[in-house]
């Protein structure tokens, strides 16, 4: 009987020394560790990627939209610079073009200016600066008058030839057709002076403000 019991007694230490000793469920030790495939760190690596991958979808997605949204408030300002930038490229080529039209305009005016004048010179009867002597009339025999002889002063107005009336009128024609083509005063006053054409008091040259003053008159 006594054996019998100590047979008991000893198997039941074999019994807890074998529930002791063995291996915790899932692969674990006492130490906390585990071989489970999911403490693996190559496992628990591609665990934290497939994290990151998802969390870099999300972010592109919010940056995505984000930029689309910024797009679409930035678009109306866009479009009007550009409808900007085609206005005034649209402004450039038709001022060009006003200046294109004005040049050929100009030339036009220079060219009427130069006929016309041609006609005035060669419709006028007498030249300016030349004096002209009526149909058989006599030129008068010049005197000899001795060293000794007193001699009369010369008036101050002889030498200097003034222009007359139907002279005056031509140039007054020219001044004002030049005037109605567009020349400004300096202008008129230099073909003028080319032309050698004389003042109307005979003296000086012809100036801007001359042919300003003469224009005032008409007007």
């Amino acid at each position: 009987m006594n054996d019998f019991l100590k047979s008991l007694r000893s198997n039941s230490k074999d019994r807890r020394y074998d529930r002791n000793n063995r291996k915790p469920y899932g692969n674990s030790y006492p130490n906390g560790n585990s071989q489970h495939y999911n403490n693996n760190p190559q496992y628990r690596g591609n665990d934290k990627g497939n994290g990151n991958v998802r969390k870099n979808t999300l972010t592109t997605s919010e940056e995505r939209e984000k930029l689309a949204l910024l797009l679409g408030e930035a678009l109306p300002e866009i479009k009007g610079l550009v409808e900007n930038i085609a206005g005034n490229q649209q402004q450039l080529i038709a001022l060009e073009e006003r200046k294109a039209i004005a040049e050929e305009r100009k030339a036009d005016a220079i060219d009427r200016l130069a006929d016309a004048a041609i006609r005035f010179l060669e419709s006028a009867e007498t030249p300016f600066g030349a004096e002209s002597e009526p149909a058989g009339s006599v030129r008068p025999e010049l005197r000899v008058v001795s060293r000794n002889e007193p001699v009369a002063p010369i008036p101050p107005h002889v030498g200097i030839r003034r222009t007359g009336r139907n002279e005056r009128d031509a140039v007054l024609n020219v001044i004002y057709a030049m005037r109605d083509e567009g020349a400004t005063y300096t202008q008129i006053a230099s073909y003028l002076e080319e032309k050698s054409v004389p003042t109307f008091s005979g003296k000086g040259k012809w100036h801007a403000q001359t042919i300003h003053r003469v224009c005032q008159i008409k007007n």
